[in-house]
């Protein structure tokens, strides 16, 4: 035993100690979290300590941008994950302030502390270096948010999304795991860089990949593994839903593409081929899915099932094409945060649950003429998904397309078109409800 806390793995140089010591922040956080909770302290305390431990967890994950890759405690900190830890702190710290949870859950503070270890999940999850702690790390944040997605129990819509996430995320973790046990048998190994020109290619380790892609597929909402998205955004509690729809996309994103990379899976015909087939299904079918919802959190659930469609190929072709889906969820996460974050107030406006949901059919001249800044900028969310210029969703869909049609895939690209000019439609038809009256014909 003694042995073995004086391995190498245990000496931690001052650089190391850097990368280690956001994580060591939330990790303080979420112990404050939980003694406030013991002690049964005021909404206050909490709302302080999470803008603190947030905001410093941004902060101190900036500041190691520029350094060197490490490996600390069998963690592989790079420059990919730093932008991870910090973008997804920054998603929480959105949601934690723009839907005050602290004073909505006054009397049930452990809202904090699952948020502080979901938010530690999602930061470890691209510091894996092999496939086990890859599904450690994601089962690591899943667990904290099958609870926060039933948190508001007074209603059953949250109770459902609860109970369906960890239901097929359940069954999408256990064929994860089987992946993970096919390329072990295939390779004698797990970890990234021994897999390196050692994977061979046959029947087995093509379902061995198949496998890993549908527990990666699960968590992006890419079709056919997308069916529990749209419960959860209409069921969670609105700033869960807003959470959660940024950080895991952004984490799983970057961690499977760095992992395809290490590995040289990308390499692969057939992981490719599954990426393509299930990115333009995603378009087509929540295209045609998010036009058709009388839902406006069910619309936009299936609007990141067309997003998530075009990330798929990036993600599988590595390191390369990282920094454009990057960017484009970032501008996403921040401009869904904010759209919830609207359609929040105009459900108070009309003295409805902030939590709950609308036909978009049903909003109209009256709620902008109640709610004029509200309104704005829920519209202005909304032509952003669209890719109106000159607004960031704009540019970031340039990128993210500009990098698809450089890498061949003009086919899909052509269906990206297709899905984002449908997205400008059911955008726009929304908007023109808040901002102008309905026409009535007369009868004379």
């Amino acid at each position: 035993m003694n042995e073995f806390f004086q391995s190498k793995i245990f000496e931690i140089t001052s650089e190391q100690l850097s990368d280690l010591f956001p994580l060591l922040l939330l990790s303080f956080g979420f112990a404050l979290s939980v003694i406030g909770a013991g002690l049964k302290l005021s909404s206050k305390f909490f709302k302080i300590i999470g803008i603190l431990v947030f905001s410093l967890a941004i902060t101190t994950w900036s500041f190691t941008f520029l350094e060197a890759d490490s490996v600390v405690l069998g963690l592989h900190i790079t420059h990919f994950s730093r932008i991870v830890g910090a973008l997804v702190s920054l998603f929480a710290l959105t949601s934690f302030v723009l839907f005050d949870v602290s004073k909505r859950y006054a009397n049930r503070p452990e809202w904090l502390a699952l948020l502080i270890l979901a938010v530690m999940g999602l930061s470890l999850l691209p510091a894996s270096h092999n496939w086990i702690s890859f599904f450690v790390f994601l089962e690591f944040f899943s667990i904290p948010s099958y609870i926060l997605a039933g948190y508001d129990t007074n209603r059953e819509r949250s109770l459902e999304a609860s109970l369906k996430y960890m239901l097929t995320g359940a069954f999408a973790s256990a064929l994860l795991l089987m992946g993970i046990a096919l390329v072990y048998l295939c390779s004698g190994t797990v970890d990234y860089s021994s897999l390196q020109g050692h994977f061979p290619s046959h029947i087995l380790s093509t379902l061995a990949l198949a496998f890993l892609l549908v527990g990666i597929f699960f968590k992006m909402t890419i079709v056919p593994f997308h069916f529990w998205a749209p419960d959860v955004y209409q069921g969670a509690p609105m700033g869960v839903a807003a959470f959660l729809a940024a950080g895991t996309k952004l984490s799983i994103f970057v961690s499977a593409a760095l992992a395809f990379s290490e590995t040289e899976f990308y390499l692969r015909n057939d992981l490719m081929n599954f990426a393509v087939i299930a990115g333009t299904l995603s378009i087509l079918v929540g295209s045609l899915l998010a036009f058709t919802q009388r839902s406006f959190r069910r619309m936009l659930a299936y609007s990141g099932t067309v997003n998530a469609g075009a990330l798929a190929p990036l993600m599988v072709l590595g390191k390369e094409t990282l920094s454009s889906g990057i960017f484009f969820l970032f501008v996403y996460g921040l401009t869904l945060a904010l759209i919830l974050s609207a359609f929040s107030s105009l459900l108070k406006n009309r003295n409805l649950d902030a939590n709950g949901d609308l036909d978009p059919e049903e909003l109209n001249l009256k709620d902008s003429q109640q709610s004029k800044f509200q309104s704005f900028i829920l519209a202005a969310g909304l032509f952003s998904l669209a890719g109106i210029p000159p607004l960031p969703g704009f540019f970031a869909k340039y990128w993210l397309f500009s990098d698809l049609w450089a890498q061949g895939y003009r086919p899909l690209v052509m269906w990206a078109l297709l899905g984002t000019l449908m997205g400008v439609a059911y955008y726009i038809r929304i908007a023109g409800k808040l901002f102008f009256a309905e026409k009535r014909s007369v009868i004379i």
